[in-house]
């Protein structure tokens, strides 16, 4: 009698596993209209615990887009390094901030501060409202940092 190597099945959890790190759901996200698009900075960068700020240059077509409405929210994903998200109400619920179109820089907006209480993985939501037209850009952002640095 041949003994089974416990090979193949660590191979396929660790592809199973590999496969859910990797998901799509993880890159950027978009919805709306597809003319609308923001580049989103964030300083500094990578984004540590406590104060970051957020700035969009937003364009329409490719070209800067003034007069929008643009807002940001940070939603938390996974602070625990284990990839699972915080129990609810352990981090803050996501709020929603304006950022203000910088004086003479057509489709610059912000600096918006953000605070994130926690290390780990999380997501920058984007909206831009104009002339009736939407879009929403979500990216993800890794925060690094906590105490003792």
């Amino acid at each position: 009698m041949r003994a089974h190597s416990p090979v193949p099945r660590r191979l396929a959890a660790l592809a199973l596993f590999l496969m859910a790190a990797c998901t799509p759901a993880d890159g950027p996200r978009r919805s709306g209209d597809p003319a609308l698009d923001a580049d989103i900075r964030v300083s500094p960068t990578p984004a540590v615990v406590g104060e970051s700020r957020v700035f969009v240059r937003a364009t329409d077509g490719g070209v800067a887009l003034s007069g929008a409405q643009a807002t940001v929210r940070s939603l938390a994903v996974d602070t625990t390094g284990g990839g699972v998200p915080a129990p609810p109400g352990a981090l803050p619920p996501a709020v929603e901030h304006v950022l203000a179109e910088v004086d003479g820089a057509a489709g610059d907006y912000g600096p918006v501060v953000l605070h994130f209480p926690a290390p780990g993985r999380w997501r920058l939501e984007v909206t831009l409202r104009v002339g009736g037209r939407t879009t929403t850009l979500s990216v993800p952002l890794a925060v690094v940092g906590g105490p003792g640095g």
